[in-house]
């Protein structure tokens, strides 16, 4: 999934400033975390990734003024579920949009959680990342 440099600051040129928000991705699968993590610098977004759901709480809860956007898989196995996590997330901090990857498109969680259903592109989350950096729904 390597861009080469030129055709990445080209890209990041012509998608605009991403404004230095950070996007948290949490996924258990290292693989997985790291693909969505390398799109995302790519595009040019500061992120930071967590393989639980709890790390990245924590996180959040110190740098949410910080934050644009959080990616978890809904049926995160953990103590706190990635759907735990998506709603903690909306109901704390409603400046920040949860991109939450699911296996059902019906799972309606709040208005700042965006359902994306399995499998995504990676332009689907490129678009919500960038939409999330500019503030818009």
């Amino acid at each position: 999934m390597a861009i080469p440099s030129s055709a990445s600051s080209q890209s990041a040129h012509i998608m605009g400033n991403v404004e230095n928000r950070t996007i948290c991705v949490v996924k258990d699968d290292p693989f997985l975390r790291l693909e969505s993590v390398c799109l995302l610098e790519e595009a040019g977004f500061p992120v930071a990734g967590f393989a639980s759901s709890e790390r990245a709480l924590a996180y959040v809860d110190h740098h949410a003024e910080e934050i644009c956007l959080v990616v978890a898989e809904l049926s995160y196995p953990s103590e706190l579920t990635g759907l735990q996590l998506a709603r903690r997330v909306a109901a704390k901090w409603p400046w920040i949009k949860v991109a939450a990857v699911s296996d059902s498109e019906s799972c309606q969680i709040s208005e700042n959680v965006i359902v994306m259903t399995r499998p995504w592109l990676p332009t689907e989350l490129l678009a919500h990342a960038f939409k999330a950096s500019r503030g818009e729904a």
